[in-house]
């Protein structure tokens, strides 16, 4: 007799814990029905009272409102990343229709995901879940990072594949949904319906100056067409989300290859041979941006090919990433140079891009710096390290915010060919 409750309370205590944060109880208990069937909801008036539930509970994701009393939804959401015991719980915020701005601000304090209102209860759910699912993969991979003795490193480059990937996810979710309720289904019914009315043009005049349905065909047109080209700007925009999330996923991978493979391989490197490799790995064709090359006679160097394609793979992402961010017209050019000075090889590559602001240059190396919105502050940091290893140095300049930038790698070629 006591053996059905004891089980519903044992199924109830291994569902993942969510925390819902909104001002409006309708809403609050909206999002409680269309997550407590699978999960465990404990709900709140505002942003304060979710942070103070958050320091004595722990939850697996946070889905709060953006306008709340006391303590809004962004606000609450860069409290938890700030926090090194709540930073890798996901948030979720829930923005107004048109929110654009709170969407990006939201983003820049750490949220996760958005929903943007109204939304159907399916995609809240949908959100959740693909949060939940990245959640988990990250702590399952930093843990095994930190028994590799690699997390701090990894810690932060698995961060970024998993909300890229959280965003392809969201992404393809959204297409489904923009499909399922396309508008196509309503053109398809109208050419049915002028199928079936006019059969020649003498038909069709007579239905569109008699039958009321034929009198209001011209707005019912104009009405269609509106909405199928918000619907393929939609689509695009999607679209064009998941490419840019593909190529970080991308260039994040190509930058683990030195933490993937620690062990130190020499070999026989031809510097132009790399550097092709290295721009078809950050991507720069599919991204529009044109690549000039400029190869004096430099030897062949033997060092670890991995931890140098690391460092160019780095660079012209960034790159890359600069002349996309500075609307360059044509998506600009991107510049290589080699040459051997001083019984050194040199490598150069410089863009036309945003530049990099003279308060900021000393400071590019460091890890966790970044100048880059949504930017990480790893890539040049272990650019850096690995050109260190590799008995080199990589330094950068640049004229100032839109005067583009140049970074130089120095590699010795008697002690890359001896050490």
């Amino acid at each position: 007799m006591g053996g059905p409750p004891a089980d519903r309370s044992a199924e109830a205590a291994t569902r993942p814990r969510i925390l819902v944060a909104d001002d409006n109880p309708d809403v609050r208990a909206y999002m409680a029905r269309a997550l407590e069937p699978e999960l465990s909801v404990v709900s709140v008036e505002d942003g304060l009272q979710a942070w103070e539930v958050l320091q004595r509970q722990r939850f697996d994701a946070v889905v709060s409102d953006v306008v709340m009393p006391e303590l809004d939804g962004v606000s609450l959401a860069a409290r938890i990343k700030d926090s090194a015991d709540l930073a890798d719980v996901p948030v979720i915020l829930i923005t107004a229709r048109g929110g654009s701005e709170s969407i990006a601000v939201g983003l820049d304090a750490g949220a996760d995901d958005y929903i943007v209102k109204p939304f159907a209860l399916e995609e809240l759910r949908a959100r959740v879940r693909a949060a939940l699912r990245m959640a988990h993969l990250q702590r399952e991979l930093r843990a095994r990072a930190r028994e590799a003795g690699r997390a701090e490193v990894a810690t932060g480059a698995l961060h970024s594949i998993g909300n890229a990937v959280t965003s392809v996810s969201v992404a393809i979710g959204v297409l489904r949904n923009l499909a399922d309720r396309s508008r196509v289904e309503v053109l398809e019914k109208l050419a049915a319906l002028l199928a079936d009315e006019c059969r020649d043009e003498a038909a069709f005049a007579a239905f569109a100056a008699n039958d009321p349905r034929g009198r209001r065909l011209p707005q019912m047109i104009a009405t269609l067409s509106e909405q199928l080209t918000a619907e393929r700007a939609r689509i695009r925009e999607e679209l064009d989300g998941l490419a840019r999330r593909l190529d970080q996923v991308t260039a994040l991978l190509a930058s683990q290859q030195n933490v993937a493979h620690p062990v130190t391989e020499r070999a026989l490197t031809e510097l132009p041979e790399l550097l092709h490799e290295a721009v078809r790995l950050a991507m720069l064709a599919s991204a529009g941006v044109r690549v000039e090359h400029h190869h004096e006679s430099v030897p062949a160097i033997a060092l670890d090919p991995r931890k140098l394609l690391l460092i160019l793979t780095h660079l012209l992402a960034n790159a890359k990433d600069a002349l996309l961010e500075a609307a360059v017209t044509g998506r600009g050019i991107v510049r290589i140079r080699t040459r051997v000075e001083g019984g050194a090889a040199i490598i150069e590559i410089s863009d036309d891009g945003v530049g990099i602001p003279g308060t900021a240059l000393p400071r590019i190396f460091e890890q966790g710096f970044t100048t880059k919105p949504g930017g990480r502050g790893l890539g040049l940091h272990l650019s850096a390290l690995a050109a260190a290893e590799l008995g080199g140095s990589l330094s950068g300049k640049s004229d100032g915010p839109g005067r583009g930038a140049t970074f130089t790698l120095i590699l010795p070629l008697e002690r890359a060919s001896h050490g």
